[in-house]
C-alpha cells in the first residue's frame, strides 16, 4: 500500500541539504533532490540531477568553514522504498560525510536503503560526482557506504538491477567504498554497464575504484567493461570484495 511517486523529465539542480543541531555543530538529513521513506514505488524518468547535495562549508560562523559533521545520505536521491530510475544523468553531485560520535557515516550518490529491494537502475550515466570527507579532525577516510550508487538494504535476499549504465569519473574519499557502486547489504545484478575513469581516495582501505562488496552483500557483473587495475594508482583496483561477501565477474 501506498502512493506510487512517478517523477519525469525535470531538472533537479544546486538543490542544497542544510540542517543544524541545536549547538550548531553537527547536521544531518538525506536525499537533496528527493527523499522517499514511505509509499509504494518510486519512478524516474528522463531527469537531470545535477550539482546537487551538501555544501562545502557551513553557513554558521562558528564553525570558520568546516563542512559539516554528521550523516548525510543520498545527494541526489535517498530512497527506502523500490525504485525504478531509467534514462537519467547523475552528474556533479557531492555528499559531505564525516566521523562523528565514533561512527563512520554519509556518503552515496544515490542511496537505496532498507526496503528498496526490486529496485532497478537502467540506461542511466553517473559522472564527476564526490564523496568528500569533512575536517573532522581525523586523517582517516570516514565514510564505508559511499559512492555514485550506494545499495544498502533490510535484507541479504533484496535484489537491485543495473542495466546500460556509465560511472565514469566518480570520486569518493571513502573506507571501505567504491566510488561507483558500494553494495553493503542486499544482492546486485550488473549488466551491460561501463565503469571507467573513477577514483578513491589514497588513505582508502580497500583500493577499489569502481565496485566494492560489504560481507553478507552479493554482486553479480555480466558483460560490464571495468577499470584496469593499477590505471591511475599501482595499488588501485577495479573491485574488492571483503570476507563474506560474494563478487562474480561472469561472461563479458
Amino acid at each position: 500500500s501506498g502512493a506510487h511517486v512517478f517523477v519525469t523529465n525535470t531538472l533537479f539542480m544546486g538543490n542544497m541539504l542544510i540542517h543544524e543541531s541545536f549547538n550548531k555543530s553537527t547536521g544531518q538529513g538525506n536525499g537533496s533532490g528527493i527523499y522517499i521513506d514511505s509509499g509504494a514505488s518510486l519512478t524516474v524518468v528522463d531527469c537531470r540531477f545535477n550539482g546537487n547535495g551538501h555544501p562545502s562549508v557551513t553557513p554558521s560562523t562558528n564553525h570558520s568553514g568546516n563542512p559539516r559533521a554528521g550523516a548525510f545520505y543520498g545527494g541526489a536521491i535517498y530512497s527506502t522504498v523500490p525504485t525504478h530510475i531509467s534514462y537519467s544523468r547523475f552528474c556533479g553531485n557531492r555528499v559531505i560525510h564525516s566521523y562523528y560520535n565514533n561512527t563512520y557515516s554519509g556518503g552515496g550518490t544515490v542511496f537505496l536503503a532498507g526496503a528498496a529491494s526490486g529496485s532497478t537502475v537502467k540506461n542511466c550515466l553517473f559522472a564527476a560526482n564526490q564523496d568528500t570527507q569533512n575536517w573532522s579532525g581525523t586523517s582517516l577516510p570516514v565514510t564505508k557506504q559511499g559512492g555514485a550508487l550506494v545499495v544498502s538494504l533490510d535484507s541479504a535476499a533484496g535484489t537491485v538491477e543495473i542495466e546500460n549504465s556509465t560511472f565514469a569519473y566518480n570520486l569518493c574519499d571513502g573506507k571501505y567504498c567504491a566510488a561507483g557502486l558500494t553494495v553493503t547489504a542486499g544482492s546486485v545484478n550488473v549488466k551491460n554497464c561501463v565503469f571507467g575513469g573513477n577514483m578513491i581516495g589514497a588513505n582508502a582501505s580497500d583500493k577499489s575504484v569502481d565496485i566494492n562488496v560489504r560481507s553478507g552483500a552479493s554482486c553479480y557483473v555480466s558483460y560490464t567493461l571495468l577499470s584496469q587495475d593499477g590505471a591511475l594508482r599501482s595499488t588501485d583496483v577495479a573491485t574488492a570484495c571483503q570476507a563474506g561477501g560474494t563478487l562474480e565477474l561472469g561472461e563479458g
